[in-house]
């Protein structure tokens, strides 16, 4: 038995300590997304375009879509090669299709990713595919055209004499 842990400890103990284990981990992962946040307005800043964007850490549905105005929603999920479990990819992937579908109208939407297989559960049909290579990851940009309503145009039948 290791030393400090107790034979009669509560049966809850362990599971207290690995809770404390995860927030320890959520902290660290929140400094370091802090970090990348500010590499990204320094990176802006660089590029003159930083009063143009508005960079936030949080659920990519909870960000606040302007509407009525044509824009670009962005997008880099993680795609299964480091991080990330299969299943809440595909979830996160069809939530990023919805997303765009139901609040990105009139913007343009970008999506990178290293599986395709992922993107296909977006649900929505890429105007444009730009290959390019994360190391030795095969990587697309897919271009969403973005719009509200539908597209679809419905066939007017005239009568015939």
């Amino acid at each position: 038995m290791k030393k400090g842990i107790s034979k009669n400890r509560p049966k809850g103990a362990e599971y207290g300590r690995i809770k404390s284990h995860e927030k320890l981990a959520r902290k660290l992962e929140d400094k370091k997304r802090v970090g990348q946040i500010e590499n990204a307005k320094k990176n802006a800043a660089a590029a003159g375009v930083e009063n143009l964007i508005h960079f936030a850490v949080c659920d990519f549905a909870a960000t606040q879509v302007p509407q009525n105005k044509a824009g670009v929603m962005m997008v880099n999920p993680e795609y299964g090669e480091r991080l990330g479990d299969e299943q809440e990819l595909e979830e996160t992937y069809g939530r990023i299709g919805d997303f765009m579908k139901k609040e990105c109208g009139g913007y343009f939407g970008y999506v990178f990713t290293g599986n395709l297989e992922l993107a296909k559960k977006i649900g929505l049909k890429a105007k444009r595919r730009i290959e390019f290579y994360n190391s030795t990851i095969d990587c697309r940009l897919l271009e969403y055209e973005l719009y509200s309503g539908t597209r679809r145009v419905e066939k007017v039948v005239t009568p015939t004499e």
